[in-house]
């Protein structure tokens, strides 16, 4: 990631004193910060508020002429610009099944910056300096990757259900050591036969029972060691019933450009070896119902109750429709969902293409290299967008590329 924005110039011309919330933390402690901006609004500094800090705003409210470039380079922080993409720095989270690249994650769990990884500012301090650029949003759509595991003993997702929250996955590769014909795999629903089969009612009791089944069995696996006959014997039965478990559920084939939406409520499970772009409303909930890993206690709910409440049927997924609106440029929107927009570019080498408004937008760099703003992207890289920056051109390399869009709705 790179990006041609200097701070030699800019001259500090007034600084502001900023109280923030860090209701993400379990205390939601009060952060003090100084906002040190530049003439004309655009170019800013953000840190917290200390000594150093208000040596500096002194000096300003003294009339001294001080320059960005010493803000940032006195208290390690970067110059940014909300009229061009802020490149995003991701936090790496690992799972049971693999890891989570977070572009937006703003949780306990982890922060993501915004900056370069010589000098970045937490993505709250940003938001909190530069509310009204960003439609006063708190909490951005999430976007991450989902990176699971090869491995069809512990790479598949956990099969879970959310109330209020929706996702939408873009296929980004697929792991052929483990899936030779070229086609992934997502859990995507309950098997619709075994439903008529057996009715809804039956149904659900047959899962329950073979979902608890599965739950012993992967405490087993555990508990059995690292090697030996116990070991084997522990693995043999935890892939017995995690097969059985897979004859409950709707298995849907997915190659790389795929685009998967997850309404509300529909049970779904990403499976090993599949790596994903995805978007969804920031918010953490759900409940697993079954997995390939150990689950903690909070995890375990009563299956029973909560399948009286997930969705049953499994729901038309309609295929991406994308336009050409100019020469090298194949755009369209490919997901809406109820929360957000998902729009995907594909550019020839060197073509050029205009960006949707709204009031703030995450651009993630699929393939290729592609340049907006003065900023470069390179695949899995992210930037975070004003409205401003969303009127910047989106420019490909010298070869061809493919960026995503996640928008607020």
């Amino acid at each position: 990631m790179s990006h041609s924005f200097t701070v030699a110039d800019a001259q500090i011309v007034r600084t502001a004193s900023l109280s923030l919330t860090a209701d993400w933390q379990p205390s939601a402690p009060s952060e003090q910060l100084t906002l040190f901006e530049a003439d004309g609004g655009a170019g800013f500094a953000v840190a917290r508020t200390g000594e150093a800090a208000h040596a500096l705003a002194a000096r300003i409210a003294d009339g001294d002429p001080v320059m960005a470039s010493e803000v940032c380079g006195t208290l390690a922080v970067p110059w940014l610009d909300t009229t061009a993409p802020l490149p995003l720095i991701p936090v790496i989270v690992p799972k049971a099944w693999g890891r989570e690249i977070w572009f937006t994650g703003i949780e306990e769990r982890g922060v993501v910056g915004v900056g370069t990884s010589d000098a970045q500012v937490p993505l709250p301090w940003v938001l909190a300096a530069r509310h009204r650029q960003f439609g006063d949003v708190t909490a951005p759509v999430l976007v991450k990757v989902l990176a699971p595991s090869p491995s069809a003993d512990v790479g598949d997702l956990y099969f879970e259900v959310h109330e209020d929250k929706e996702e939408v996955y873009v296929v980004t590769a697929v792991d052929r050591t483990c899936w030779p014909d070229h086609w992934g795999r997502v859990r995507y629903g309950f098997d619709p036969a075994q439903r008529k089969r057996l009715g809804d009612i039956g149904f659900r009791m047959a899962f329950a029972t073979a979902a608890q089944a599965n739950a012993r069995a992967q405490r087993s696996l555990g508990a059995a060691g690292a090697d030996g006959p116990a070991h084997d014997q522990a693995l043999a039965r935890a892939r017995r019933t995690r097969d059985r478990m897979q004859g409950f559920v709707n298995e849907r084939s997915l190659e790389v450009g795929d685009v998967v939406r997850v309404p509300k409520g529909l049970p779904h499970g990403l499976m090993h070896g599949v790596r994903v772009v995805e978007v969804q409303t920031p918010t953490y909930e759900r409940a697993v119902l079954y997995a390939a890993q150990p689950l903690a206690p909070a995890d375990t709910p009563p299956l029973l109750d909560r399948l009286e409440q997930v969705r049953m049927d499994v729901p038309d997924d309609p295929p991406a429709r994308e336009a050409s609106p100019a020469p090298g440029v194949q755009t369209g929107r490919i997901a809406r969902m109820d929360d957000f927009d998902v729009h995907r570019f594909t550019l020839d080498a060197g073509a050029v293409a205009t960006l949707p408004t709204a009031a703030y937008g995450v651009l993630v760099c699929v393939r290729g290299r592609v340049r907006c703003g003065g900023l470069e992207l390179s695949p899995e890289q992210a930037a975070l967008c004003s409205e401003q920056a969303l009127a910047r051109r989106l420019e490909a390399g010298d070869e061809p590329a493919v960026v995503l869009l996640a928008q607020s709705r």
